[in-house]
């Protein structure tokens, strides 16, 4: 008769952000005379996270189009979504005419924790 058998899982890929995550499957019972060897009757099975947990990074509504004069300074907010796991940089530069006559920083860093 048979010796072997497959299990096939079909992992569905989602959009939602999450970590690692684990499950086991298991037998559970069986019938015909045959008996399930304890020290082989699961096995553990990690998806890595590929969904964007350290978050999705970007301008806030509020920041996306902004009017301002010579002079003032501005603050535009930058939003990263959850879960926000872990520590994220974002570059950011700016670009267009004039650029360095008309702002003292052009270009910087930003840390996520």
């Amino acid at each position: 008769g048979d010796l072997r058998m497959t299990i096939e899982l079909s992992i569905i890929d989602d959009a939602e952000p999450e970590d690692n995550e684990s499950i086991v499957v298991m037998l559970t019972s069986t019938e015909g005379g045959s008996r399930i060897l304890p020290s082989s009757d699961s096995v553990t099975i990690v998806i890595l996270a590929n969904d964007y947990v350290a978050g999705v990074v970007g301008f806030h509504t509020a920041s996306r189009s902004v009017i301002a004069r010579e002079g003032e300074s501005l603050a535009l907010l930058v939003m990263r979504t959850p879960p926000g796991f872990g520590n994220v940089t974002v570059n950011w530069r700016i670009e267009g005419p004039r650029v360095s006559q008309n702002f003292a920083n052009t270009s910087g860093v930003l840390f996520f924790t």
